[in-house]
């Protein structure tokens, strides 16, 4: 008879924003185990694509797309997205928990595109279809997160407004 033993793993994530994060980044962890980056035959990022702006401009944007995924507030929908670079161009990663958050990020991904060959009045209609999809498609997270804000901001200033009065 064979005994197995459980060894616990660091401790345990109580506090819901450490919670959310981890859930945001262990499936970019996942999927770059997965899928790690291929190196076969084509060159590496130019060193003008390796700057600290650069990176840190394009993470903000994959940030941004991944928020567009997460639609629903409290961690019931998790998105996470990320980019390889090839001669062909750039291949973007989604793993979703949802079908929807990966066809919506496909679909901005898809008007982004368009961007690139489209005149000047076709791109301010092409940035005012994302506008709209993207509000759509997010709006009962901004809902609930409005809802958080004012609660989080009514327990605030009833515990502020004691002080200020003892002070007077």
């Amino acid at each position: 008879m064979t005994t197995k033993t459980r060894t616990k793993v660091g401790t345990p994530r109580l506090d819901p924003t450490e919670r959310l994060r981890h859930r945001f980044y262990e499936p970019l962890l996942l999927l770059g185990m997965l899928n790690p980056r291929r190196n076969g035959g084509h060159e590496q990022p130019t060193v003008a694509f390796r700057t600290r702006n650069f990176i840190s401009d394009w993470r903000r944007f994959l940030d941004a797309l991944a928020w567009f995924g997460d639609y629903k507030h409290g961690g019931q929908t998790v998105t996470a997205i990320a980019a390889d670079s090839s001669p062909a161009g750039v291949h973007f990663w989604i793993a979703s928990t949802r079908e929807k958050s990966a066809t919506l990020i496909q679909g901005i991904l898809h008007h982004l595109l368009a961007l690139s060959s489209a005149s000047n009045d076709d791109k301010i209609a092409i940035g005012r279809i994302i506008v709209a999809q993207s509000v759509q498609s997010s709006r009962n997270k901004i809902k609930n997160y409005t809802r958080f804000l004012r609660l989080k901001l009514a327990a605030a200033s009833s515990q502020s407004l004691p002080e200020v009065q003892e002070g007077m």
